[in-house]
């Protein structure tokens, strides 16, 4: 678009009747002569580093504040190699611009005036860090005259509408999700609280529902077959499909339970869970669901699977495989129905089994192609533990967070062990020294019966992390809650860590300081990936170091084969051949 296409109104570039790229938003700015040389300048800086982010062609993008912040969605200031408040800076300049092109745009930072009503709500908190979250939800209501007395889900709602078309917001969803918690929280704890509850924004509707609503005969067999399967008698079998129903026939064919983690059963009950709430939502009664006979029908069966299809889009999710295969264990092990078993087991012939590491890790597992991103990793933890120390006398608590977190990425580079016993280490039952004081070795033991597959654990603690560990413990741990108890991670009232806290305490420092996104298991595939890549004959040192009981386990689900590694290397021997001068005979002289 050329600048022909814009109106003037006194001296300044209004908004085109066609929609405007990010060229042209650039052209407005830098044509905009009531701005002093230094903010055009910075303005158009800004401009030029939004379009570089979201897309090598940015420039020729449509202006639009939903297609921009979903780009940015996974950026995070530590990819663009700038500070947390350049990269601030940066997105509030873009705003301006977009004001100056006539863009509807909702502002980053509200500037306007409370209402005399939100202003008496606001001196109302006794804790003034609840009104970070209610900050967005009280200014805009205050510009569009909204009282605290009026607002509902429904005005929730126009206000998410708002952020997700005319905002740079990364999460805008997570924002309004926070703003209804913080709003409960206050009507449940601030005497004279205004207005009433409000839903939960959620980007899926939940089905999932509570066990207590299920019958008791039914609860109890679940319990029962859990049970079971995590405790097995020592001499208990499991029957192949087809074989005799009788414990004592056939045993010669058969093969002896193994007992499974505490972890897999629970994971389990929540499968179960998903799928009797799956069978509620397609329609059936939930007092007809009486026990696991009823539920494991092979009507039923199809229908709920249906369902996950169907909810998925229509695609065959891990989810439809893992439920699958356990009412098939359910049906073959509870219910010594083989019939029924092999019935189920045809449903599931056209569900595709995952052969490897899932599509999403093998993705995330890309960004570690990249050397300098296995570097930031690599030095994170150290990076991080600096931090914690300068921050220790000012900060006592934040900086033991941090130093706790600086620990956990630590140890789960040199002893990749899952996230479920990370969680759960305990000083005094799995931390073994070879001697008293700080001189011996130390070793890191996991009981079998503590693993996810039953293998046991055990790491030497190199010396960095060991030095680590002793800070920790002697300089940090302390000012953590729950310090008394003997967790090496503790929270309140003597417990340790939670599991899925934990893991998003570590993605959101990873992310947060390197700009890389990764789960807390993916230290296991980058571990595997990063020592086979070193020493590529090492699958049996990684089979060892990440406890499998099957080299096979880590060659096909932990160690990708990597068409990118492949390709680079190809092309530099063609580059090398190139650039030697022997590629070809240069012909001299006119083709004839």
């Amino acid at each position: 678009m050329h600048m022909d296409n814009y109106a003037i109104t006194c001296g300044n570039l209004v908004k085109p009747a066609a929609p405007i790229t990010l060229a042209d938003l650039f052209d407005i700015v830098s044509h905009n002569e009531s701005l002093s040389p230094r903010a055009r300048r910075d303005i158009c800086a800004a401009i030029r580093k939004i379009a570089m982010l979201i897309a090598p062609d940015g420039m020729n993008l449509p202006v639009q504040a939903a297609l921009i912040s979903k780009a940015l969605q996974g950026i995070s200031p530590a990819m663009t190699g700038l500070q947390r408040d350049s990269y601030s800076n940066i997105k509030s300049r873009f705003r301006r611009a977009l004001k100056m092109a006539g863009v509807d745009v909702h502002p980053g930072k509200q500037t306007n005036e409370l209402s005399q009503e939100w202003q008496a709500l606001r001196n109302m908190l006794d804790y003034p860090r609840r009104w970070i979250p209610l900050s967005r939800l009280a200014h805009h209501a205050s510009a569009v005259g909204w009282k605290p007395t009026d607002i509902t889900d429904a005005h929730i709602e126009q206000l998410l509408l708002q952020l997700r078309t005319n905002a740079i917001h990364l999460d805008p969803s997570r924002a309004i999700r926070e703003t209804c918690k913080s709003w409960n929280g206050c009507l449940d704890k601030i005497k004279g609280w205004p207005g009433v509850r409000l839903a939960i924004v959620s980007n899926r509707t939940p089905y999932t529902r509570s066990w207590d609503e299920f019958d008791a005969r039914l609860r109890q067999e679940v319990e029962g077959h859990l049970k079971r399967i995590e405790n097995p008698l020592p001499f208990s079998i499991i029957a192949d499909s087809g074989s005799a129903p009788s414990p004592f026939e056939g045993w010669r064919s058969r093969k002896t339970r193994r007992p499974i983690a505490q972890r897999t059963a629970k994971n389990y009950k929540f499968q179960l869970l998903q799928y009797l709430s799956a069978l509620v939502c397609t329609g059936l009664p939930l007092d007809q669901l009486t026990d696991l006979s009823v539920a494991t029908r092979p009507d039923l069966v199809e229908r709920g699977l249906t369902f996950f299809y169907e909810r998925a889009g229509k695609q065959m999710a891990v989810q439809v495989a893992g439920i699958g295969q356990l009412l098939v264990q359910i049906s073959k092990n509870w219910l010594q129905d083989s019939e029924r078993a092999a019935q189920i087991s045809m449903m599931l012939s056209n569900v595709p089994k995952r052969k490897g590491m899932s599509k999403k890790v093998e993705g995330l597992l890309r960004q570690f192609d990249d050397p300098r991103n296995q570097h930031d990793l690599l030095g994170l933890p150290r990076r991080l533990a600096n931090e914690a120390r300068k921050r220790r006398d000012s900060s006592p608590v934040k900086a033991a967070r941090l130093f706790e977190t600086a620990l956990a990425i630590e140890m789960l580079l040199m002893c990749p062990v899952r996230v479920g016993n990370l969680a759960t280490l305990h000083i005094d039952k799995h931390f073994v020294r070879s001697r008293p004081g700080k001189e011996g070795a130390v070793h890191l033991v996991i009981p079998a019966e503590q693993v996810k597959n039953r293998q046991q654990i055990e790491f030497e603690l190199p010396k960095p992390l060991l030095n680590l560990l002793h800070e920790h413990l002697e300089r940090f741990r302390t000012k953590l809650p729950g310090y008394d108890s003997r967790w090496l991670f503790p929270r309140t009232g003597g417990k340790h860590v939670a599991t899925k806290i934990l893991g998003r305490q570590l993605s959101i420092a990873i992310f947060h300081h390197i700009g890389i996104r990764m789960t807390v298991h993916m230290f296991r595939h980058f571990g595997a990936e990063t020592f086979i890549e070193l020493q590529p004959a090492g699958h049996e040192v990684m089979r060892q170091t990440l406890g499998h009981s099957s080299v096979d386990t880590t060659t096909r689900f932990y160690a990708r084969r990597n068409p990118v590694k492949a390709g680079r290397f190809f092309a530099e021997e063609i580059l090398k051949l190139r650039d030697s001068g022997y590629a070809g005979h240069r012909h001299k002289g006119k083709h004839k």
